[in-house]
Formats: structure tokens, C-alpha cells, sequence
């Protein structure tokens, strides 16, 4: 396949030579992500796609930029124009379209958040955006239709950066080189710094991302430095050796797709894998074996040069599938929407992106498509200034039950409500992996804390109804994100701190065991057997709390009937699904309560579930936020029936 034709312009800028093979990288990059997106449970580790576009881009633009500086035709402004016209036609359709099916078909909240999303993703900073507000694996991520911009908003954060770096380093006569590197260690250091204490923020945050654009800034400047010295080193050594890089290469991106999951650490030193995987199939050059015989067929090829409008439509389609249908989409709707997004990208490549990118009047195009994108981000920022529009139709869906849906209203009556921990030490360990801030809370200030709920963001969506079931008592609630255990380091300090506090004599354990014990079920049993018998040895009362009933569906199902649903409202779980979903932690549950003797589980199935099914609703109300997480109406009907249970519970 031939390289797509360049336009004429008044600077060209010195481009490298047409590889067809990277093409083909870009191809596995945007399949990954796609397959990932589309079928979460197959394709687990398909989100390192991304790692790979961003070594490719690094590579293709700073060969861009050094070569041009060394044949002295860089021009800033032709650069900009060039990235302009690369990258806003294809992404001003796609902020354009969401706007328009927002405004049909989403809840007054959802097409707010989406207005702040179309605004930050037309100025490139979807990455801050999304850092403020949650992480991307999290269960709001899903309902998010421009979630995936945040890739777009570090690279053109590169592009802000990194010409102005080449520049200066040429302008010195310093070593391309050696700056690169200099700039991917740092990059580096801090991305092994960050991921430990914020997780969230090693994956939104340019400098801790950039190393792996870098990285291919540095693939740059050896392959154009390196190119006559591997020209006077040809030797018998150098194919077999270029062959090596290329299986290596792809090796280490297909040990990524399958070992990195959601739960891994990411990016941290997992991302070493696909970025480095790519920087060998890249430097093994075209002529090697997979790279000519895989990467580099047609079809392959074809995927890549649309792998930018594929990348951009697929995601918004499966977002507001699962956003209207308040579930995931069943299987062939999202084989349907992941067909759509070829054809879609194929249309947007075919008459939007290459008749604008390419022909006559580049500079008068550039011009118009940074007005027409001030103009979108304009618009998304006055959606989000006038909440949502709530008067359209689709923001006014018929109400099935009362109570609030979403975490706003919950986080609200926490702040009013309760106080921060006035324990130093347990404030300190709170904040340093929390997503929003401190996540150690009190009902009662200036008292010693006598009741201390533990676990995760499911420990402390019991705190009001416990605090209301128990008045005369200071009830406070320690999370964290990870399995509570006394040898985690997550949690070892602040079970240091409760266990030695003789003024709390009664200890809650309780998390969403689905989510923390299936992806470390090896020695889980173990490592919670070993917590629950220390806190019984130390403690006057203790309690393991089953999890409330985890839902597959978001309770705006239940509490609202939208006009382009096409799914039945509904409320309801069947036990078979419940009991299905048990089974994956119950064993483990049930075997690490076993081991400290004179306990058992407190269930919560009697306060949701009848005989046949578990239900999100008590009377008129709904009880959950999202899938998983009761609102305050629920935390306070499960804190009158938990009074009562507590009393009768067996103790050790």
C-alpha cells in the first residue's frame, strides 16, 4: 500500500520515509483498545493500545522535528497547521455528534457532565479533567462517552512541549539525544514515584507519561544519527539481529495484552512492556519478518490509516449504550456499535479527514478548524454552565421512584454530616490513596471513636445508617481502595492504630468482596483469616459484614423511563444471578471467618432479597447510587435493620 500523498505547503517540513509497518503497529494499538472496550472480559489487558500509539507518535514526531532542524526548514507555525489539520476534523465530528445525541437522550446530569467533557476535550485537557474526578477502571468511567480523550490530551500536551525542547537543544547545539534521555529518566522516575501513593494521577498526568512518547523520541534520534554507522557496521550479525528485535517486540506487547489487567499497577513498571515492545518492532525496521509479513499487509494497513477516527468513534458508541440502557450492552448490540465504528471511521477518513488534511489552502483550513473547535468547546462549556439544559425533553423522563441517584447528593451529606477523623494518623493514611481526599470519617467530633467500620468505599456507604442506629456512639469509617488485611500495605498502619486504640471496642470489617478477593484469591483466605482473628483477640465485639446485593445494571434503570431506552425498567435481581455472584468470593469469605472461632458472617441478603429475587427499592424509594453503593435512604434503612442484627450476632 502507498504512503498517503503530502500537500504542497509554503515550509515543508522533512518527513521520514513511509512505513507501512507502523501503519500496522497503529492497527494493533486501536484493535486492542476497541477489543477492550467492546469485551472487557476477553481482551483484559487491551488498554496498553495506548501505550503503543504514544511511542508511536513520539517516533514520528521528533523524527519530524529533528530532521527538519537539521535541513533548516522547521517552521513552528507549519507544524501547528500540519497538527491542526491532522487532528481536528476527525475529533470536531466526533464532539459535534455527542453533542447532538446528548441533547435527545441524556438526563439532565449526564449531558452536563458530558458538556464539561466536549469542553475539555476540545482544549486538550481531558486528562486533568478526568484526574479530578475519578480513575479510568472506576464504574462511572463507563457511562463517560469522551473518557478516552485523555490520550488525545497528553500528546497534544507533548506536541505543546516538546517542539519548543528540540528547538532550544538545536539553537545550543546540544545533543538530541542526550536531552531525550535526560527527559525520559525523569519522566520515568516519576511515574515509579507517583504510582504507589497515587495511582490515579500516575495515569492521568503528563509527566508521568511523557517517557513513554520519549521513548520514541529517542527510537528517533538513533534511527536518523545511527543510520551511517549501521550503514558501515552492515555485517552477517545484522538481520538475524533486527529478526530478534521484531519477535522480541512482539512479544513483550502480546505478554502485555494478556498479564496486565485493570488490577495491575498501571502504568508503573508494567508499562515498560508494550512501550518497549513497540520501540523494538519499530527500530527492527520494515524489512523484518513479522513487521513485512504481518504488519505490513494491506488489510492491516487499512485498520491503521484509520486508526484514529476508529479510536475516537467507537468508545462514545459504547458509552452511550451502556449509559441509556443503564447496563452494559448485550453482546451483539456491541459487535453491532463495534462495526459501526469501522464504517464511521472509514467514512470520517475517506471524506473528512483526508480532503482537509491534504490539497490547496492549508493554512485558511487550519484557521477554520481552530475556530470551529473554540466553537464546540464553547458549547460543551455552556451545556455544563446551564446544568444540562433541563427543560429539553429527554432531561425530563418519567419518574418511577423517589431518592437520589449518583454520588453528589451522597458526598454532600457526608460533608454535612460528619467530620474528618480527628485521629492524625489515620487521616494521614486515608488521604494517601484516596481518589476524592481523606476518607477516614466521624460522627461524633471531639469524642474517641468506639465503633471503627474498615474496608473499602462499601465500609463507609454504611457510616450513616450506622451512626443513626447507634446515636449515643461515635461511629467512624476507615477505606481504602485495596482487600482490608492487616499485612497490606494499604491498610497495616491504620490496623496498627485500631487494634492498639483500647477506646474502640467494636470493629466492622466489611468490602466489596466480589471486587477485592476474585483478583487476589491466592492467599486472600489467608491474609483475611490472619486480620479477623488479631482483631478478635483485641477487641470486645467484631463483625464481618457480607456486601450488599452488586448489580449489573445502574439504578437509573430502576428510577427512570427513558424515551430511547429499549430496555424494561427494572429493579430487580434474580437470587440465581445473586447467588452466581457470591460464589465468586463466598468460599474465600467464609473459609478466613472460619479460622477465628465464635463468628459468622452478617448477611445482607434478608434486607434486599426475598425468596426469588433481590430488589434496589424498599416502598417508594430507591436504596442505591450506582450498581454497588447504597445513597443515604439506603444507608439509613440498612442502619435501622443492622441495629437489630448486631445484637444477635454470635461473638468470639
Amino acid at each position: 500500500m502507498s504512503a498517503p500523498k503530502q500537500p504542497t505547503t509554503r515550509a515543508q517540513l522533512a518527513h521520514p520515509s513511509y512505513r507501512p509497518d507502523v501503519d500496522g503497529l497503529r492497527a494493533v494499538a486501536v484493535l486492542s483498545v476497541v477489543l477492550f472496550h467492546a469485551f472487557p472480559d476477553v481482551v483484559r489487558g487491551g488498554f496498553i493500545g495506548v501505550d503503543i500509539f504514544f511511542v508511536i507518535s513520539g517516533y514520528l514526531i521528533s523524527s519530524i522535528i529533528m530532521r527538519s532542524l537539521e535541513q533548516g526548514c522547521f517552521s513552528f507555525g507549519e507544524f501547528y497547521a500540519r497538527r491542526i489539520r491532522r487532528i481536528f476534523p476527525a475529533l470536531a465530528l466526533v464532539l459535534i455528534s455527542c453533542l447532538a445525541l446528548g441533547w435527545f437522550s441524556l438526563l439532565a446530569l449526564e449531558f452536563r457532565q458530558l458538556g464539561k467533557h466536549i469542553a475539555a476535550g476540545a482544549g486538550f485537557v481531558s486528562n486533568f479533567v478526568l484526574w479530578g474526578e475519578s480513575g479510568y477502571f472506576d464504574d462511572a468511567a463507563e457511562t463517560k462517552p469522551l473518557l478516552h480523550l485523555w490520550s488525545l490530551g497528553i500528546e497534544e500536551q507533548y506536541y505543546i512541549v516538546w517542539p519548543l525542547v528540540l528547538w532550544l537543544t538545536w539553537q545550543i547545539r546540544a545533543s538530541f539525544l542526550a536531552v531525550t534521555a535526560i527527559a525520559c529518566l525523569l519522566s520515568f522516575g516519576w511515574n515509579i514515584a507517583v504510582f504507589r501513593s497515587d495511582a490515579v494521577a500516575d495515569f492521568y498526568s503528563p509527566l508521568t507519561r511523557f517517557w513513554e512518547l520519549l521513548i520514541g523520541s529517542a527510537l528517533a534520534g538513533i534511527t536518523m544519527h545511527g543510520a551511517k554507522q549501521a550503514e558501515a557496521t552492515q555485517g552477517r550479525w545484522t538481520q538475524p539481529m533486527k529478526q530478534a528485535q521484531s519477535v522480541l517486540g512482539a512479544a513483550c506487547i502480546a505478554s502485555a495484552l494478556a498479564l496486565v489487567t485493570k488490577e495491575s499497577h498501571f502504568p508503573g513498571v508494567w508499562a515498560l512492556l508494550p512501550v518497549a515492545g513497540t520501540a523494538l518492532m519499530i527500530s527492527a525496521g520494515s524489512g523484518a519478518w513479522i513487521n513485512r509479513a504481518f504488519l505490513s499487509r494491506p488489510a492491516v494497513v487499512w485498520v491503521g490509516l484509520i486508526s484514529f477516527p476508529l479510536y475516537l468513534w467507537h468508545w462514545p458508541l459504547l458509552s452511550f449504550a451502556r449509559t441509556i440502557e443503564s447496563a452494559a450492552a448485550p453482546l451483539g448490540l456491541r459487535v453491532a456499535f463495534v462495526t459501526a465504528s469501522f464504517v464511521l471511521a472509514w467514512g470520517t477518513y475517506r471524506f473528512v479527514e483526508r480532503p482537509i488534511r491534504f490539497g490547496s489552502r492549508s493554512g485558511l483550513k487550519a484557521l477554520g478548524l481552530a475556530a470551529l473547535m473554540a466553537a464546540v468547546g464553547s458549547a460543551g462549556f455552556a451545556v455544563f454552565s446551564l446544568d444540562g439544559v433541563p427543560e429539553r425533553r429527554a432531561a425530563q423522563p418519567i419518574v418511577r421512584y423517589e431518592g437520589d441517584v449518583g454520588r453528589d447528593a451522597y458526598l454532600e451529606y457526608m460533608v454535612q454530616h460528619f467530620k474528618r477523623c480527628e485521629n492524625e494518623e489515620l487521616r494521614k493514611r486515608s488521604r494517601r490513596d484516596s481518589d476524592y481526599g481523606y476518607r477516614c470519617f466521624q460522627s461524633k467530633p471531639g469524642k474517641e471513636i468506639d465503633i471503627m467500620v474498615i474496608g473499602d468505599s462499601h465500609a463507609e456507604h454504611l457510616l450513616p445508617g450506622l451512626a443513626k442506629g447507634f446515636p449515643e456512639r461515635n461511629v467512624a469509617s476507615f477505606n481504602q481502595t485495596n482487600l482490608p488485611v492487616i499485612d497490606g500495605p494499604h491498610f497495616s498502619r491504620a490496623f496498627s492504630i485500631v487494634l492498639k486504640d483500647n477506646n474502640i471496642k467494636t470493629v466492622v470489617l466489611v468490602a466489596q468482596w466480589e471486587d477485592k478477593i476474585r483478583p487476589q484469591r491466592r492467599g486472600a483466605q489467608k491474609r483475611l483469616a490472619k486480620t479477623i482473628v488479631e482483631l478478635v483477640k483485641a477487641k470486645e465485639r467484631v463483625y464481618v459484614f457480607d456486601d450488599v446485593p452488586n448489580y449489573s445494571f445502574h439504578p437509573n434503570r430502576c428510577k427512570y423511563q427513558r424515551a430511547w431506552s429499549f430496555s424494561p425498567s427494572s429493579c430487580e435481581m434474580s437470587i440465581a444471578e445473586r447467588s452466581e455472584r457470591k460464589a465468586r468470593y463466598s468460599p474465600v469469605l467464609a473459609g478466613a471467618v472460619a479460622a477465628a472461632s465464635g463468628i459468622s458472617i452478617v448477611s445482607m441478603d434478608p434486607f434486599f432479597c426475598s425468596e426469588s429475587e433481590c430488589s434496589m427499592v424498599q416502598g417508594s424509594e430507591i436504596l442505591y447510587r450506582d450498581e454497588n453503593h447504597l445513597n443515604v435512604a439506603g444507608s439509613l434503612y440498612l442502619g435501622e435493620k443492622l441495629k437489630a442484627a448486631l445484637d444477635q450476632a454470635p461473638q468470639g
